[in-house]
């Protein structure tokens, strides 16, 4: 069984003007599946069988052997029933940012078209290597990880913006403030695996057991940024 479904209305010479010739040559055949033509008579039952879905968000429905640029019936069912059976999809367009919007759910909600199949492939070949949908790759590129850690570091650094450089930092000071706020260190430490040697745990136990100042810790933490900024990961060891 195919893991991902493709739903794209463009033709085969469209797709070859973004460099992604690859899907209609089947490159990545055991994995991908695409089809063109849909309309409000596609059986929505068939999205059960894959993990993630990508659309084309103008999709036009095919209907009496044409496309009709103002039917998009099709396309409002596929993500209505993807909604509702929780099936990760991927909507892209012409008219979206090329900076995606990632939200929680694993739902990529809006990418630039000429983008999205720029940064199709490296999905692809890292879903082939890790068994992961990385859907960062999709929203940022493939150093999603440069841009994840450098927003993360952002926000977590100013939790010290009332603390002198001396000063030590402490288990509340890394703690989200209210139920809202995202685990920044966790998010960062998760991103700078396996090369860091210890876990978010280990850590936060080292940060409880050892005297370490505010501008130590952002002295490590920048380090990590500038190994992943350079090599596309993290190659810094905490200790």
């Amino acid at each position: 069984m195919k893991s991902i479904l493709l739903i794209d209305d463009n033709s085969r010479r469209q797709r070859q003007s973004y460099g992604a010739s690859y899907v209609d040559d089947e490159i990545f055949e055991s994995i991908l599946h695409h089809i063109e033509c849909v309309n409000k008579d596609f059986d929505l039952s068939i999205l059960d069988d894959y993990r993630c879905v990508m659309i084309h968000d103008s999709l036009e429905d095919f209907i009496n052997g044409s496309f009709d640029e103002n039917s998009h019936v099709a396309k409002d069912l596929i993500v209505e029933y993807l909604d509702d059976h929780q099936i990760p999809y991927v909507l892209f367009s012409d008219g979206h940012e090329s900076t995606g919007i990632y939200d929680h759910s694993h739902n990529l909600v809006s990418l630039k078209k000429s983008d999205f199949y720029s940064r199709l492939r490296y999905f692809l070949e890292f879903y082939i290597n890790e068994s992961v949908f990385q859907f960062h790759i999709l929203a940022y590129g493939s150093n999603f990880r440069k841009t994840l850690v450098t927003r993360n570091i952002k926000a977590l650094f100013q939790k010290f913006d009332s603390k002198s450089p001396n000063e030590r930092v402490t288990i509340h000071d890394l703690m989200p403030s209210n139920s809202e706020e995202e685990h920044y260190l966790e998010e960062i430490i998760n991103l700078s695996q396996p090369k860091l040697g210890m876990d978010y745990n280990d850590i936060l136990d080292y940060i409880e057991d050892n005297e370490i100042s505010v501008r130590n810790f952002k002295l490590r933490i920048n380090k990590i940024l500038d190994t992943i900024s350079k090599y596309g990961k993290n190659t810094y060891t905490w200790e």
